[in-house]
């Protein structure tokens, strides 16, 4: 919702269709805007993408891979275990859970 004068103003003309484009700010919001800065947002008031490319990064069967968050008790069990096996803490997790997966489909 917004409260308060909008105002509008002339910013510049497109590069691509050549016709003016105009923002529009609260009557208040520069001052805002510096006391943002001030705490580090590096944000900045407009952003042109009119030469921004669609799909630069997209890879074709590129896979996430997510992070996995334990609790700190499982995450310290685990940290002991793999130490006391010689183990790095990925190769003692991709082994328990290969087991439980093999349990599950022994089960279906």
């Amino acid at each position: 919702m917004l409260t308060g004068k909008l105002r509008s103003k002339i910013d510049g003309v497109c590069r691509r269709s050549g016709r003016p484009y105009a923002s529009f700010r609260r009557a208040g919001q520069p001052a805002a805007r510096l006391a943002n800065m001030k705490k580090g947002d590096p944000m900045k008031d407009e952003y042109d993408f009119s030469t921004a490319e669609r799909g630069k990064f997209y890879r074709e069967g590129a896979r996430l891979v997510p992070p996995v968050h334990l609790e700190p008790e499982v995450l310290d069990y685990l940290v002991a275990r793999a130490s006391a096996r010689g183990i790095s803490l990925s190769s003692l997790v991709n082994t328990l859970l290969k087991k439980d997966i093999e349990l599950i489909d022994a089960g279906k």
